[in-house]
Parts: structure tokens; sequence; C-alpha cells
């Protein structure tokens, strides 16, 4: 039986220019399988609550 644990983090980055970019990720823990990857320099709630 899997277990249905999702992990979801957010990191922050900066490109070479200067400018700052933001990225959730989405991670299945049972089976370590990625489901989700949103970058972007900019992230509206809308987005993510579609995402999610």
């Amino acid at each position: 039986m899997s277990s249905a644990t999702w992990s979801m983090d957010f990191m922050y980055g900066k490109l070479p220019d200067g400018r700052k970019f933001r990225l959730l990720s989405i991670l299945d823990d049972f089976n370590q399988e990625g489901l989700e990857i949103e970058i972007d320099f900019f992230l509206p709630t809308p987005r993510l609550i579609r995402t999610l």
C-alpha cells in the first residue's frame, strides 16, 4: 500500500544579471518522484492554487 504524502518547497535564486526567480517544487515522498515544478520571476497566488 502506498502512502499519499507529498512535500512542497519554495526556493529562490538569482540569475547572473541580478534578476531573482522563484521555484515551487512538489514531490511524491513514497515514489521519490517529482510531480510538478513551477519556475518564474513572479508566482501569483491563483497560479499556485491551480498548480496544487
